[in-house]
């Protein structure tokens, strides 16, 4: 009640932003559009993932925001929202401690990932660009999807922070647009840092490393 609603879509976006559910998959986006010699599809391909994944955002929590309203109006509906967003905190922050020392925090399981990384490359691969677009959009809704499991909690909150304070349906989109950016930052970041920094025909061993030791850092922020 306190906080200017700008600062508080800033800072949840940003804090969901750091989920390692989909920063795995950009970064072996990154990994196989640096072997694509024609620049100008590796960087529209890119893009498109990125833009792609915060359009598919903004729509569940526009929509996820509609519910809201209706449901704020249900006080025990917002004590089970504000209960379930501590217990699952909890069970991340376990998980968290759980892991040190260990292999780290499991995102997607080995199936899945398989698969998703089989998709990358196929698309990569598409010699039809119009195809190889439409691929990477379709990967970008399959990722959000795990993604918001992974991270269910922080838009629901957020949505909730919203229909409490009830703002206008415009003020709507602007404070989910501006959660939607911060949301995306970091990928925005890493990717044109790799696009600009990174155009190698392989990755060497240090560049994995760094892509290890990034996913650990990123995993652990998220979970704190």
């Amino acid at each position: 009640s306190k906080s200017p609603l700008f600062i508080s879509a800033m800072l949840i976006g940003l804090v969901d932003g750091f989920n390692p559910c989909a920063m795995w998959i950009l970064l072996f986006l990154i990994s196989m559009l640096l072997d694509v010699k024609n620049k100008k599809r590796k960087w529209i391909l890119g893009l498109t993932f990125i833009i792609s994944s915060a359009a598919i955002y903004f729509v569940f929590l526009m929509s996820w925001l509609e519910l809201s309203v209706f449901l704020n109006k249900v006080g025990f509906i917002r004590l089970g929202i504000s209960v379930s967003a501590i217990i699952l905190g909890t069970i991340s922050l376990v998980k968290f401690i759980d892991s040190i020392g260990k292999d780290g925090c499991v995102v997607v399981n080995k199936e899945n990932r398989k698969r998703i990384i089989t998709s990358i490359k196929n698309i990569i691969k598409e010699k039809s660009f119009v195809f190889a677009i439409l691929g990477m959009i379709l990967l970008a809704c399959s990722v959000n999807i795990i993604e918001l499991f992974c991270s269910l909690g922080l838009p629901v909150v957020f949505t909730q922070i919203l229909s409490l304070n009830e703002v206008s349906g415009t003020m709507r989109i602007v404070y989910s647009l501006i959660y939607v950016f911060f949301f995306m930052i970091d990928d925005l970041l890493v990717f044109f840092i790799s696009m600009k920094t990174l155009e190698l025909k392989a990755i060497s061993n240090k560049y994995l490393i760094l892509i290890t030791w990034y996913n650990k850092i990123k995993g652990a922020i998220y979970e704190i």
